[in-house]
């Protein structure tokens, strides 16, 4: 047998165990018991664990541990193929097996997924975010599930992963109706779709933690309570879903609670947001985080989207930057501060968080250190820190300049005014 042959013969093999595995698992179909409702796939098998995703009747789920535990059964649910999966655990009781699938309904909605600039919408995968389909701006695509930030959907080639569910219509919402229109947010009020996987700031170098007075967004992971007081014990008076803009009148009342009001409704609309939900450096809803692939790397901000183009810096794993919308080449154009570049979209998570993080940070050793707008002793002066004060470090760059935040400001100073021994 010639080796060619032996491969095709290994192949076929492969594709037949692949099936065979398929047909062996035990498959169930979602059967909420109210028409509209949405069964959650949680991170953990009880009710208070983080839900991955609210999912339509009609909805098939391989089964992987029936009755795990407490009513619940692990589950995963996808095609089947182990491509942009999602798992975790669903009640039992709202799963519905054997030859009675035939009989459930199917309840899962159509949107039409459209890009902000017109070109491709991306599908990710679930486990790490990865890209695994571009499809057409306009396309239209069956939804399997409602995240907090992300539609869980397959296309019309049988092409499956999650989708920005901004770029969805009609909208559909994660914290109320099972229906396109349903949602608490007041249509008085603007709103945006959040990143994937907003948890807050908890988690994020001190320096993005920062809370200043001025417009602000909600960075957290699903609708949150709005309070009366600025406590636990607070009444709820509204939810706050994530990536909603606000104004923070008070930075923080020493509880873990922030004071804000809403500009675009009532003027008594308002009330005290838990701290680690507050986020107003970059907006929000546009942000992306530098991960790269080893520790001590860093990512180049170029002057274009190629690899050719200038570098306008070198950035830490952990910096965080704003979308301007514009794609090309697979690069992204954001904003840092107050530059402008392009950064390889393999680097790049959506959101604020990254376990890689590795700000560095440096203490300023003159009388003061200068921070300006650009990295250009003519730029405008926008802040300036004092002998012993501490700034952290985004960027390096090879004329001497790097960019650090500081109170809430983002911009450059002359490296020899710190201690920094960061080299290009």
């Amino acid at each position: 047998m010639t080796g060619k042959k032996r491969g095709a013969l290994t192949a076929a093999l492969l594709v037949l165990l692949c099936l065979a595995g398929t047909a062996l698992a035990e498959w169930a179909t979602i059967c909420n018991d109210r028409t509209g409702d949405r069964l959650n796939l949680r991170a953990k098998p009880n009710t208070q664990a983080i839900s991955y995703g609210k999912y339509y009747t009609g909805v098939r789920v391989q089964v992987l541990q029936r009755d795990a535990g407490g009513g619940w059964s692990r589950v995963r649910i996808g095609l089947g193929n182990g491509v942009a999966e999602a798992e975790g655990y669903m009640l039992t009781r709202y799963l519905v097996f054997g030859s009675a699938q035939s009989g459930v309904r199917d309840e899962r909605p159509n949107v039409v997924l459209n890009a902000w600039d017109g070109g491709s919408v991306l599908l990710r995968n679930w486990s790490d975010g990865s890209t695994m389909y571009r499809l057409n701006s306009g396309t239209m695509v069956t939804v399997l599930g409602v995240g907090s930030q992300n539609l869980h959907v397959v296309g019309p080639n049988g092409e499956t992963g999650f989708a920005d569910a901004s770029l969805a219509t009609p909208r559909l919402s994660f914290s109320g109706s099972g229906s396109p229109s349903g949602s608490r947010q007041t249509a008085s009020r603007p709103q945006a779709a959040a990143p994937s996987f907003g948890d807050g700031t908890a988690r994020l170098p001190a320096c993005y933690q920062h809370i200043s007075i001025g417009q602000a967004w909600c960075c957290a992971g699903e609708a949150v309570p709005v309070r009366a007081e600025g406590s636990p014990s607070g009444a709820v008076t509204d939810w706050m879903e994530p990536g909603t803009s606000f104004i923070v009148e008070e930075p923080d009342n020493g509880a873990g609670y922030v004071r804000v009001s809403y500009p675009w409704g009532r003027e008594d609309q308002g009330g005290w947001l838990e701290r680690r939900y507050v986020y107003n450096q970059t907006e929000y809803p546009k942000s992306v985080v530098v991960a790269t692939d080893k520790p001590g790397n860093r990512l180049n901000l170029r002057a274009g989207p190629s690899k050719g183009e200038t570098v306008l810096g070198k950035y830490y794993a952990g910096t965080i930057a704003s979308r301007t919308g514009a794609v090309s080449n697979g690069y992204t154009q954001v904003r840092v501060g107050h530059m402008i570049g392009w950064f390889d979209n393999r680097y790049l998570r959506e959101g604020l968080y990254t376990p890689s993080a590795e700000l560095p940070q440096v203490r300023v050793t003159e009388r003061r250190a200068v921070i300006r707008k650009l990295p250009d002793s003519r730029s405008e002066e926008i802040q300036s820190a004092a002998n012993g004060e501490t700034l952290t470090v985004l960027a390096v760059r090879a004329d001497g300049w790097i960019q650090v935040v500081y109170q809430n400001e983002t911009g450059y100073t002359r490296a020899g005014a710190t201690t920094s021994r960061l080299a290009y």
